[in-house]
């Protein structure tokens, strides 16, 4: 038989690739048949991932290059059966909680260094870390608050007793530029200091062609420091402060993929562009009955929502402006057969987003015989950002999320290092949450209705004001192991949670129905 010379070509450069292949893979381990061992603290113990018995991914700083994981939403892509919803909520097997609410947390807990995060910053890039663990499945007895579903650790970088810095800089499309960079300071044998920095600048490339300009850029940095002491080989101590800050022109609304319902406005199972139905029963509704609005509001040959997925059609631009400052003071005292540890945690949260709520274009909604009868031929005036006054004939609604938070939280861990079978970790955790938001919409339907009443002109908004939000939440936890064997071991875990305090004021109304001895004009924008 003989062989094709094709076919025999086609074996030797296998070979010879499958060769260089092992060779490349040989100069990289010298033995392939080695796992590299990677220490976690998935345990609040420091421990060899293979012998930790909870599922665990976790991440070194190589794996995160190599993979290019460069935030938290890429970071999904590389554990299983995980999904970040809007770049801010994260669920794993499942488990989450999307509901957008200052009041509803997260079923994923975030943790930076071990401090719970109730407002994670999952918009900012990954930058001196030493690794992330994402622990999957419930974790209530160890992390307790809000980790039904996971725990997601943020490990930085911490001070070393070596003199060494580094700076990366990557220049690409849409003007971006992006630089991280290090420095480590040994001050003395017992202090050193590390000090990291992130940017990120570049243009959107996403083009608004109601007024042609390029939206989802961003122009954001943050600078972490880490100041270490440890005076002898007992007590150690670490002194975390960071800052970030995020001027971009993106907001929480990016696309509408819409096929038109006549109930809903965009059928749940939208796989098309075009424009929204009216909603049945909206505050359109009324003005439409009576000839003030046309119908349908939403005009494909009028608005135009192009196929293009880098491309939108929104008659006001956003905006998204974010500032955190994070704090933590962690003490370690080595005792006898035991470790005890005491983490200080706060954060000062603040964000603020303007967006365009129907993300839609509606040019001469207003154009109708009887709304030049009752307003005149120039249109009718309202306010559609609260901010100015116009007067036109386009129905122009947009909206304004903004939120301030606070948190300081305690903990203390006991963990045993005994010979014998039986060791445990157990601790007492405390934390205060001080929150305010609120969402405001400018539609000019009610401004409308309004000036049909005989009111004066407003930009009567929909606000929903949350004043103030506070929980003060404390546990006591533990879980205690033992050895049965050399391979198996026992795991007891107990957590009691309490809630001492839980206050919550909320405001809904608009400046038609607020006339009139209520206080809301009185209320400062947050």
């Amino acid at each position: 038989m003989r062989t094709n010379y094709k076919t025999a070509l086609l074996i030797i450069l296998l070979g010879s690739a499958h060769i260089l292949g092992q060779s490349a893979f040989a100069t990289e381990s010298a033995d392939p048949l080695v796992i590299e061992e990677i220490i976690v603290t998935a345990e609040k113990n420091e421990s060899n991932l293979q012998d930790t018995a909870i599922a665990v991914s976790a991440f070194t700083s190589a794996h995160l290059e190599r993979a290019n994981i460069e935030d938290a939403s890429d970071l999904q892509f590389s554990i299983p059966n995980s999904l970040l919803s809007r770049n801010v909520t994260l669920t794993i097997r499942g488990v989450g909680n999307n509901a957008r609410s200052t009041t509803a947390d997260a079923g994923v807990g975030f943790h930076s260094d071990g401090v719970y995060l109730t407002s994670p910053n999952t918009s900012e890039e990954f930058y001196d870390l030493e690794r992330v663990e994402v622990l999957r499945g419930p974790q209530g007895t160890l992390y307790g608050r809000n980790t039904s579903g996971g725990v997601v650790n943020y490990i930085t970088q911490k001070p070393t007793n070596e003199f060494e810095g580094g700076l990366t800089a990557s220049v690409a499309s849409f003007d971006s530029i992006r630089t991280k960079g290090f420095l480590n300071l040994p001050i003395t044998e017992s202090l050193a200091a590390r000090l990291a920095f992130n940017t990120v600048r570049r243009d959107g490339y996403t083009e608004n062609i109601f007024n042609n300009t390029d939206i989802d850029g961003r122009d954001q940095y943050s600078i972490r420091t880490h100041i270490s002491w440890q005076p002898t080989d007992q007590f150690s101590s670490l002194l975390t402060l960071q800052y970030f800050n995020e001027d971009s022109n993106r907001g929480a609304l990016d696309k509408v993929l819409c096929t038109p319902d006549a109930t809903l406005g965009c059928s749940p199972s939208s796989l098309g562009t075009g424009v929204p139905a009216d909603y049945l029963g909206s505050l359109q509704t009324p003005l439409q009955g009576i000839g003030i609005i046309r119908t349908p509001l939403y005009d494909a040959t009028l608005t135009g929502n192009p196929s293009n997925l880098r491309e939108v059609n929104f008659d006001t631009d956003p905006t998204f402006d974010q500032e955190i400052f994070f704090a933590r003071l962690e003490f370690t005292l080595k005792l006898e057969n035991m470790n005890f540890t005491s983490i200080t945690g706060f954060q000062d949260f603040k964000q603020d987003n303007r967006l365009d709520s129907d993300g839609l274009v509606a040019n001469d909604a207003f154009n109708t015989p009887l709304t030049q009868a009752l307003f005149g031929a120039n249109g009718v005036t309202y306010s559609p950002d609260g901010r100015n006054t116009i007067t036109t004939f386009d129905y122009l609604i947009s909206g304004r999320g903004t939120q301030i938070n606070d948190q300081i939280s305690q903990e203390f861990q006991l963990s045993s290092n005994f010979d014998g079978p039986l060791n445990f970790t157990a601790g007492l955790f405390w934390m205060e949450f001080d929150a305010s938001s609120r969402i405001t919409i400018w539609a000019p339907d009610l401004a409308i209705l309004g000036q049909l009443a005989g009111l004066p002109i407003t930009d009567a908004p929909v606000d929903t004001f949350s004043p103030e939000v506070r929980t003060d939440s404390w546990a006591v936890f533990g879980e205690f192991y033992y050895d049965i064997s050399e391979d198996l071991t026992l795991t007891v875990g107990l957590r009691y949670t309490g809630i001492w305090s839980l206050r919550f004021t909320s405001r809904f109304a608009n400046k038609l129905c607020s006339m009139g001895g209520s206080d809301w004009q009185n209320q400062p924008q947050l």
